[in-house]
């Protein structure tokens, strides 16, 4: 009798549409030391090493190199429930804190805290209810049974938003604009985008909640091309929305399976979707390629890319260990 072990599976799985092709790594991330791993978003340096935010408390901020081995972790004691980063020209991370900080931290790479934007656990006023879906059941509205489904009990909180509040009511990104300014989303419990100038001073706020062009259902990212306009994932519209920094309207792309980040370079607008696509446009907001499909691994809560064909997915809901993901252009 012959008794055969099979060996470890390892498959290659490959997008392509219109000319783009990638191929998809899996095991890029060496992260065996970092049990149940939950990767939430990254940003890449001028060296193309990658840091990452976590849902982890006992390590927050991960530092990879480029084949994926873990330099450091850092960021202890520092961040509720980090979001996103952004690396700036100063070399420090905008961390955006979507929990119970309510603010958005700027901090060195080496760990200290260099200043917050927003008031530190003050939360703004956006009429935000947290028991609105447990009180639409409790009015008869609906059965009782409808608390158990996510998407109702996540929606009916958003509807709960009565106004564009002040910074910030948990945020999601912010970032420097090519003008020094700073430009930040503001999501799961208001419905904003907030302007900053160079010196972190705050000027203003624009949107509210709603489905119509201009408003927001969680903005939860945003970005700046290379034309200096913001383009804001509107996530729970399935849509991303085009501004100029006075806040003035000028696009609204729709039907997405929810975009969750975005990442620009000099061609293109590359759209990481929650509910499993990329979706690449061009400067003329055409889309020129769609891969995934509902449900598939491209379920993208964070997206980003080191500018060289390689691009990063956290995909917060994978059943696995690994949510940090490599998708390279072929």
């Amino acid at each position: 009798m012959q008794i055969i072990d099979a060996k470890q599976r390892k498959a290659n799985i490959y997008f392509e549409d219109h000319g783009f092709k990638f191929i998809l790594d899996l095991d890029w991330a060496k992260t065996n030391d970092y049990p149940d791993l939950v990767a939430a978003n990254s940003v890449c340096d001028e060296k193309g090493n990658v840091y990452v935010a976590t849902r982890n408390k006992e390590y927050p901020l991960l530092y990879l190199d480029k084949d994926g081995n873990v330099l450091k972790s850092f960021g202890q004691d520092l961040l509720d429930t980090p979001h996103c980063l952004f690396y700036t020209k100063d070399k420090t991370l905008l961390c955006t804190d979507s929990g119970a900080l309510h603010v958005i931290r700027e901090i060195s790479t080496d760990g200290k805290v260099l200043r917050d934007f927003g008031s530190f656990k003050q939360p703004s006023d956006s009429g935000y209810d947290p028991d609105a879906a447990k009180k639409l059941v409790e009015q008869g509205l609906y059965p009782q049974e409808k608390l158990n489904d996510p998407t109702f009990v996540i929606r009916s909180k958003l509807n709960s938003i009565q106004r564009a509040a002040e910074p910030f009511n948990k945020p999601t990104k912010m970032i420097v604009a090519r003008n020094g300014q700073y430009f930040a989303s503001d999501g799961y419990r208001n419905a904003a985008i907030h302007h900053f100038d160079k010196d972190g001073n705050y000027l203003k706020t624009w949107g509210g909640p709603g489905t119509e062009a201009g408003q927001f259902r969680l903005p939860h990212s945003i970005a700046e091309d290379d034309k200096e306009r913001l383009w804001v994932a509107d996530r729970e519209n399935d849509r991303l929305q085009v501004f100029d920094h006075d806040g003035n309207l000028l696009a609204v792309i729709n039907n997405l399976l929810q975009p969750s980040e975005i990442y620009i370079d000099k061609e293109y607008i590359y759209v990481g979707e929650s509910k499993g696509g990329i979706t690449i446009l061009d400067y003329n907001y055409q889309i020129v390629c769609q891969i995934g499909y509902p449900g598939s691994i491209l379920r993208c809560h964070g997206f980003n890319s080191d500018g060289n064909g390689n691009f990063y997915i956290c995909a917060l809901w994978i059943n696995g260990k690994n949510t940090l993901l490599r998708l390279r252009r072929i």
